[in-house]
């Protein structure tokens, strides 16, 4: 981890077997798996002061998904000048099989949830209508990457999505601050379980599904 005043190197062994079982059966490997996603997907600090334009701010969500077999990442603003209308996250993907059972594409949804600077501002953006505006926004734009991931890259199938979200910040996979079911639609026809762990609320705890 490169996000605190000095790095830290954490081994967590990835497991399939936890996105084998239902998005809402409790899961101690994926509980840690989560916490140690969520913690990757924040913003890298650059504690060997590299010029600007060669330093990765999304290397520890780089890292962590390549080393657990994930491909075809996508990384979204975090090089980018933020503000209330960017939200820095990463997306990958890794095909499950397993004897006996139907194959799925299983994407991993990674929401930068610290050093995110001027993307806290749309927490003060809770607008006049039941749920809170900022939060809606940044769902809504979670979603479409999301569902643009899987249209570019040809994903067929079933598929399933591991989320996290560890500080306000990461309601773009958050279904009470931005319901992804209540805005936004991925494309028709998929079968989407989401495994979502809140680390704000208790490690590993069943989030939602969709």
């Amino acid at each position: 981890m490169r996000n605190t005043p000095e790095a830290y190197l954490y081994e967590i062994p990835f497991a399939e077997y936890p996105f084998w079982q239902p998005a809402d059966t409790y899961d101690g490997n994926l509980a840690v798996m989560s916490l140690a996603f969520a913690l990757s997907a924040d913003r890298a600090l650059n504690l060997d002061n590299e010029p600007e334009e060669d330093f990765d701010p999304a290397l520890n969500a780089d890292r962590f998904l390549k080393e657990a077999g994930f491909t075809g990442l996508r990384k979204d603003d975090y090089s980018k000048e933020t503000s209330m209308y960017t939200v820095s996250a990463t997306i990958g993907a890794r095909t499950m099989t397993h004897e006996g059972e139907e194959p799925f594409t299983l994407i991993a949804v990674g929401v930068c949830g610290a050093y995110y600077k001027n993307e806290w501002q749309s927490n003060m953006t809770p607008g006049s209508g039941e749920l809170h505006e900022g939060f809606m926004s940044a769902a809504q734009l979670v979603i479409d990457r999301i569902s643009g991931y899987i249209m570019l890259n040809g994903i067929e199938g079933r598929v399933k999505i591991w989320g996290n979200r560890i500080f306000p910040r990461g309601s773009g996979l958050n279904p009470r601050g931005g319901n992804p079911g209540q805005r936004g639609r991925l494309p028709e026809g998929r079968r989407i379980c989401l495994h979502l762990r809140d680390a704000g609320r208790r490690a590993g705890s069943p989030a939602g599904r969709l």
